[in-house]
């Protein structure tokens, strides 16, 4: 629970190195009152998505040994919940034409790094958080 009482909502992390995955989630903690659950692996990454069922998944398009596409097509194939929770592509990509690949490939947005941008990290939080699940 955070301050107001809410639920604090759990954001799945899975980013590409350690260092990442340390600064990213204290950005996200500083953006936003959640729960982190951080992983630099694509299987791990799985496992943590089906254990806890999070709010949002923050996904490396490069995680290793799965790539973030690879990761996100067993999510979306694996029920209702991992049609329905928002995922979000991170990545170096920052031509238009890469960031409509991976939305077409059914990432809900992509962040282009660097994503500690914290207006911009806050706006895309709140309105996929919002969004009502299937």
């Amino acid at each position: 629970m955070d301050d107001t009482g809410r639920r604090r909502p759990k954001i799945l992390l899975a980013e590409c190195d350690d260092a990442s995955a340390r600064i990213v989630s204290a950005k996200l903690r500083h953006v936003i009152p959640c729960d982190v659950l951080p992983t630099t692996h694509g299987e791990e990454a799985l496992a943590l998505f089906t254990e806890h069922e999070p709010d949002l998944v923050l996904l490396c398009l490069r995680l290793p040994p799965l790539s973030g596409f690879e990761v996100l097509r067993r999510m979306r194939a694996s029920g209702a919940a991992g049609r329905s929770v928002p995922v979000v592509g991170l990545g170096t990509c920052s031509m238009a034409s890469d960031i409509e690949a991976a939305v077409a490939k059914g990432f809900d947005a992509v962040l282009p790094g660097p994503v500690f941008v914290p207006d911009r990290l806050r706006i895309l939080l709140d309105e996929l958080l919002a969004r009502p699940r299937a």
